[in-house]
């Protein structure tokens, strides 16, 4: 899992991921094996791919919140936002809140909102509709809520400050400027603990960009 997950030609790293999930059903009953390889399913081939791969999972470990998260995610990808949205609150309400949840549904509404708003500036239109704000209200709610569950995780803080500086009302940009600085520390941290993932250093150069720093943009771009 490791190696693939280091191979850099895209082509291969997709060939060895097919070679793993092909490997006999038995082995899918480890949880450990079976969510590392949904994972990499996920990160690597497509959303239909990461659907098959759940169907071929254990009962006891199709029905995870794990697997449901990521089974809601794949939905939402292949354009089911709303469906996907209310299965995570089903889950939640099932299972709680944590940030995971509450960020895929912030995503969701990212995507409807950007769907809206992409759709307003072809039109030519430059004053944003009740459903495109409404979009990302809810997007910032889910993510702030996601966010204050943890301050030790980026996921959903760093989604924040793009979209609090798109709707710019009240506090929004001073706002904007903690969840920033807030992402920058805790990918620091995580990256000092040895705990960094895929997505640390590529978070983390997201804000080196928003935030115009040059010299730690060239930094993490060799890095990533």
């Amino acid at each position: 899992l490791r190696a693939v997950r280091i191979t850099a030609n895209r082509e291969l790293r997709q060939q060895k991921v097919r070679e793993l999930i092909a490997l006999p059903p038995a082995s899918l009953g480890i949880r450990e094996i079976a969510f590392e390889l949904l994972t990499l399913v996920r990160d690597n081939l497509d959303w239909q791919d990461a659907l098959t791969f759940i169907e071929r999972l254990p009962p006891t470990l199709k029905d995870d919140p794990f697997t449901r998260e990521q089974a809601l995610l794949a939905q939402s990808k292949r354009g089911e936002h709303e469906l996907a949205i209310a299965g995570l609150q089903e889950l939640i309400g099932m299972c709680g809140e944590t940030p995971e949840r509450l960020g895929l549904i912030g995503g969701r509404y990212k995507k409807l909102w950007r769907d809206q708003r992409d759709g307003r500036l072809q039109r030519g239109e430059a004053r944003p509709g009740l459903r495109e704000l409404g979009y990302l209200d809810e997007a910032i709610d889910h993510y702030r809520r996601g966010a204050l569950l943890n301050l030790n995780a980026y996921y959903c803080a760093c989604n924040l400050p793009l979209l609090l500086r798109s709707r710019a009302t009240g506090h929004d940009l001073e706002e904007a400027a903690f969840f920033e600085r807030l992402t920058v520390l805790v990918c620091e941290l995580t990256i000092a603990r040895g705990q960094d993932d895929d997505w640390t250093r590529p978070t983390l150069l997201g804000s080196a960009i928003r935030s115009g720093d040059v010299e730690t943009v060239e930094r993490l771009a060799l890095a990533v």
